[in-house]
């Protein structure tokens, strides 16, 4: 799953709804007497991390008895909440004007990570019968390929060595860690076995490979060949040993069998060092990654962990922190340098079903949604899909009606989870101070700007991860700056916004997002000469958080 794709569809949902709402004949009904608010503010919303809410002045002051929305903050805690001041009449019309409230603590989105997420691998994805077939063919191929070099190298030891014949090789998860196991096989009958096992921990919020065992057990026709090449008390090199690291590993004046048991044994633990080395080498550029998106180099995202790795027969299950810097796209308020923290659970997954299907299950919290909100807002990705949501021929249709100039879908604050929908299988989506365009009623342009929430759900089909969301409530209206620090709210678009949540009702929106494009990227990279198939994605809302699940298989790309 991607979390890009899935924030910006999440962030779009609440911009679809609200086109889908504005009215196709703004102006039609007569005009009473509206509502207006003032407030001074650098921008046309507020920011509070600690107190009240600012003061406004609305006005005509002689509507305030008659107000029945009158500027209550409608929400407690941190998230994006809404203040409103709205007169209806008759049941049916109604002037109302909307101050979003962007409400701290807020999480500095590129200091402070968030450790919203939980990663878990199944044991099948391990198995290189099932999952990993790539890596026995990694393994195996490594193996002939040295095989011209060992043999030479035996020949000067006075040791003529048979081809190989076979290369079994397996892999399986173990309470606390990995077990590797390699047998090499030569014509002649002669063998080696090697079995290491490897943990797994976190050092330094890192995470690292270490070895736990190792064990060697050449064969008697092995010990044989020893015995006629005469290499048992004089100097003689392990050519085995030196197939993963691609060097060989010197066994020094082996004066019987039992020490020249003990000298693979050693050098076998040298190359299981090395091999865990390495591993966590590669672990460690997890560390500082950047931005997968094309034309975004100066992007970092670095992943840390703070709790150590769950590892068992069944699976490994690991808990990352993620801490995103976006280079922002356009002006970004530095009041508001990451998402609210909403009170969040810990992500959740459900019970592995079956732990021999390979596949790779990802949660995310409430927290781990709003973090990929807000960079994917930082980033300019909402933007772009308010782009294509208008290029689209029956957005197109709509925007044709509508009675202002409509120049976009403009988030200018991050929308944010709030937390579990009120529908089961929901979350809930505040999108607050989208600007869709320009309105002149006769007293000069104003800025249209729309607030929604929007309860979201998420299922998957044909690689596709499909988002619906339906809208809750819709507010919009008018503001326009007038003076430095001062802002002036007025209803322009209020008298319908009550039809339309009457037609709403009932009316989910739908946007999708291709995962299939993504496993084909994913087929089409390589890692270390294997390829990565991914398909059967499922995903849904779980515990106020979304979880995904998909299947996959680390193949060889060329024959060995």
């Amino acid at each position: 799953m991607d979390a890009r794709g899935e924030s910006a569809a999440l962030g779009g949902l609440g911009a679809v709804a609200l086109l889908a709402a504005l009215p196709v004949a703004l102006g039609a009904v007569g005009s009473p007497p509206e509502v207006g608010v003032t407030f001074r503010a650098p921008t046309p919303y507020e920011v509070v991390t600690g107190g009240p809410a600012g003061e406004v002045a609305v006005r005509p002051p002689d509507l305030l008895d008659a107000l029945d929305r009158r500027g209550e903050l409608e929400g407690t805690g941190p998230g994006i909440w809404l203040r409103s001041w709205r007169v209806t009449y008759g049941r049916q019309w109604e002037k109302e004007v909307t101050l979003p409230v962007v409400v701290g603590p807020l999480r500095d989105a590129a200091r402070e990570p968030s450790c919203g997420y939980v990663v878990r691998a199944s044991a099948g994805l391990f198995d290189p019968d099932v999952g990993a077939p790539a890596v026995r063919a990694v393994v195996e191929h490594a193996v002939r390929e040295r095989w011209g070099a060992l043999k030479a190298e035996a020949r000067r030891e006075g040791m003529d060595l048979e081809p190989v014949v076979a290369v079994p090789f397996s892999m399986r998860l173990t309470e606390g860690g990995v077990t590797a196991s390699l047998r090499v096989v030569m014509a002649d009958g002669a063998a080696l076995d090697l079995e290491a096992q490897f943990g797994l921990l976190v050092q330094a919020g890192r995470l690292a490979v270490f070895v736990r065992s190792t064990r060697t057990q050449p064969n008697e026709r092995l010990v044989e060949l020893a015995h006629e090449a005469g290499l048992l008390g004089t100097p003689f090199r392990a050519f085995i040993l030196g197939v993963t690291l691609g060097v060989a590993a010197p066994l020094l004046a082996a004066a019987g069998e039992g020490e020249l048991r003990g000298r693979v044994r050693d050098a076998a633990e040298e190359m299981a060092e090395a091999v865990a080395t390495k591993i966590s080498a590669a672990l460690g550029h997890l560390e500082s990654l950047r931005s997968p998106l094309p034309g975004r180099p100066d992007d970092e995202i670095r992943i840390t962990f703070q709790d150590q790795p769950l590892v068992t027969p069944r699976a490994v299950e690991l808990r990352p922190c993620i801490s995103v810097n976006i280079a922002p796209t356009g002006s970004v308020d530095v009041r508001i340098p990451g998402p609210p923290l909403v009170a969040s659970p810990p992500p959740s997954l459900p019970p592995l079903a079956d732990p021999a299907a390979p596949t790779i299950e990802v949660a995310a919290s409430t927290h781990g949604l709003n973090q990929a909100l807000y960079a994917a807002w930082q980033a300019g990705a909402l933007r772009k899909l308010g782009e294509q949501l208008l290029s689209s021929s029956s957005e197109n249709a709509l925007v044709e009606k509508l009675a202002f100039d409509v120049t976009g879908v403009e988030p200018r604050l991050p929308p944010v989870v709030t937390g579990a929908g009120r529908r089961p299988g929901s979350l809930t989506l505040a999108a607050a101070d989208l600007r869709l365009g320009t309105w002149d009623g006769g007293h000069g342009a104003r800025d249209v700007v729309g607030h929604a929430r929007v309860a979201v759900t998420v299922d998957a089909a044909d690689e596709k991860l499909v988002l619906s969301g339906e809208v809750e409530d819709v507010r919009a209206n008018c503001v326009e700056r007038v003076g430095s620090a001062e802002w002036s709210l007025t209803p322009c678009l209020g008298d319908l916004v009550p039809v339309v949540r009457l037609e709403l009702e009932g009316s989910p929106k739908s946007g999708s997002f291709d995962a299939g494009e993504w496993f084909r990227l994913l087929r089409e990279a390589s890692f270390g000469g294997a390829r990565l198939d991914a398909d059967q994605l499922r995903a849904e809302v779980r515990e106020g958080g979304i979880y995904g699940r998909v299947r996959v298989r680390l193949e060889p790309r060329d024959p060995p």
